[in-house]
């Protein structure tokens, strides 16, 4: 199946050539906790990760189509 990855930020650095936005071959039944293994994004990296716009659990599985956007955790105020 074939997911749709946006990275942001720091985490580019995990994208193939460090792009943002790329297409990514997984197996069926892939997990979110798999997918971050896939890129090779350390434990210690903190991130926040919708699928399709909302947020998940790293284990969301993934569905063919599916968009996964990752960036850092922000604060504002």
């Amino acid at each position: 199946m074939r997911v749709k990855i946006r990275l942001f930020s720091n985490l580019k650095q995990y994208g193939p050539g460090q792009e943002g936005a790329f297409p990514l071959d997984l197996e069926v039944g892939a997990t979110i906790h798999g997918l971050v293994e896939t890129l090779e994004i350390p434990p210690l990296v903190k991130r926040v990760i919708l699928v399709n716009g909302y947020h998940c659990r790293k284990d969301t599985v993934l569905a063919d189509g599916d968009t996964v956007t990752i960036f850092p955790p922000m604060a504002g105020g």
